[in-house]
């Protein structure tokens, strides 16, 4: 199997690496978290894997291009849906929680430490969607998005430092567990909710 992805690798992207890495970046189940750890892991790429920093580089440039992809695309769909008036309660919920937001700075810090996090579902995807559905301000949006998706790169960087080629496979099983833990949470709160 590892001999295959390295084939793959070598074959299709050879000097150019960080072409694949850029793409795994865009990726909502990679983003820049995995494709960071796939990109400075050496037991996997063997002589193409990137230098530390011109993966973070990559996985940097490639945040910052889809942060800004992305508010603005879910801005417009939110506009769309807003336009449309397909569910009326959900605009009066979104639209009360938008203008409590709108006005408080620290939105922007929450939406920063949101993309911080390394975790499953806390990244550019996930962040810009809320930002759009809470009507933020785009530019601070992109701006608290970019630096958190860059503080928490580097914190990948620094765990991989310690955990050397065994990162990858580290953070792949805290991912999967981490989807284990909320989808047990989430049934166990519709159970919950049946037995009330």
């Amino acid at each position: 199997m590892i001999e295959s992805i390295q084939l793959f690798f070598a074959e299709n992207f050879g000097d150019f690496i960080w072409l694949a890495v850029f793409l795994l970046c865009l990726i909502p189940i990679t983003e820049g978290r995995i494709a960071i750890l796939f990109a400075i892991n050496k037991s996997l790429l063997k002589s193409n894997a990137m230098n530390v920093w011109l993966a973070l580089i990559t996985c940097f440039v490639a945040g910052i291009f889809l942060t800004l992809f992305l508010i603005y695309f879910f801005n417009f769909i939110v506009k769309k849906l807003n336009n449309a008036k397909l569910n009326k309660k959900l605009n009066l919920y979104l639209g009360k929680k938008s203008e409590k937001l709108k006005n408080k700075p620290n939105a922007y810090f929450y939406l920063f430490l949101f993309v911080l996090i390394p975790l499953p579902l806390t990244g550019v995807w996930t962040a810009s969607l809320i930002a759009a559905f809470l009507k933020l301000n785009p530019l601070k949006s992109v701006f608290s998005i970019v630096l958190g998706n860059l503080c928490g790169l580097i914190i990948i960087i620094l765990t991989s430092l310690f955990l050397k080629n065994y990162a990858l496979i580290v953070y792949l099983i805290v991912f999967l567990l981490t989807i284990i833990i909320m989808f047990l949470l989430n049934r166990l709160k519709k159970h919950s909710k049946k037995r009330e």
